[in-house]
């Protein structure tokens, strides 16, 4: 809660002009808003469908087969395989539209940390007993899209964690921006934001499959039993990369599953579907119009 609290704050600050003038800032930093015209992370096209799907197919088999002993029961079934490929066919379709869509409204993108887990912050209790937090490791301190960065905060808890407080990690989050002088956010979008965030960080882990097999060979995965195995829990080669990988591997399983993440893509290519509608009706009428 306090790492919400604290994300809150600082992108705040920032609204709030306490972070110096914004000029001078966006010279210093990273900017990925609408304001400052770079329109998010790019957005990853389609491709040939066929290599996509595969490459999901071998991420849903990593999951599924390889080390289904670390994840949900329910990864192996065929429903749940059907939901996993479609989803993600569909989030790589939509995705350069999600991008914009994220970076589109200045009042969700703000200075502030990257991927503020709690090993990039300390805790302390007062005389009181009360808790507080720091931060620590700035490297790609910057202004992006805030509901992402409050999932990259989230992606390594523990799911239950995750399924049980999210909303009042974004209720926590809302007001502590206000609070430091950020506008009025409304929760249901930084939701949205989140879960779609959450389908993406799945694509990126899916792309990294192939680095686990360099970090724990694939004749080692029949025999490793639970995540506390040694031969991926502990650090490879001075690296966490790969129980990373296999953590938030499963963050996203879950996400689809339990948190309702193909319903709310649904619910966004529905909105740009409208809004695709709507934006043609006028080019239409306007183009009447010219012609009266």
């Amino acid at each position: 809660m306090l790492l919400m609290e604290v994300s809150g704050q600082m992108a705040g600050y920032h609204k709030a002009g306490q972070l110096g003038d914004d000029k001078v800032l966006r010279l210093q930093f990273p900017f990925q808003d609408g304001r400052s015209g770079t329109g998010g992370w790019g957005g990853q096209q389609a491709g040939d469908q066929e290599q996509v799907r595969a490459k999901f197919e071998a991420g849903y088999k990593f999951v599924a087969e390889t080390a289904k002993q670390l994840y949900p029961g329910y990864v192996t079934s065929h429903e749940f395989r059907k939901k996993f490929i479609g989803t993600l066919m569909t989030l790589t379709e939509y995705t350069p539209a999600i991008e914009r869509w994220k970076s589109a409204d200045p009042d969700y993108s703000a200075l502030g940390h990257q991927n503020l887990n709690t090993d990039n912050a300390y805790f302390w209790k007062d005389e009181s007993g009360k808790l507080h937090v720091g931060v620590f490791d700035f490297g790609g301190f910057g202004s992006n899209c805030l509901p992402h960065k409050l999932w990259w905060a989230l992606n390594m808890a523990d799911f239950e964690n995750v399924k049980t407080n999210l909303h009042d990690y974004i209720d926590a989050f809302i007001a502590a921006y206000k609070n430091a002088g950020g506008p009025s956010l409304e929760h249901k979008v930084v939701h949205k934001m989140i879960i779609l965030t959450a389908l993406q960080n799945l694509v990126i882990m899916i792309n990294a499959i192939p680095n686990n097999f360099k970090m724990c060979p694939l004749k080692e995965w029949a025999t490793i039993k639970d995540r506390h195995d040694p031969r991926i829990a502990n650090d490879i080669d001075n690296k966490s990369t790969l129980r990373s990988c296999v953590h938030v591997l499963g963050m996203g399983c879950c996400v689809i599953e339990e948190l309702n993440g193909p319903e709310v893509l649904a619910e966004f290519v529905e909105e740009k579907a409208r809004e695709a509608i709507k934006a043609q009706k006028k080019a239409d009428e306007d183009q009447g119009r010219m012609k009266a």
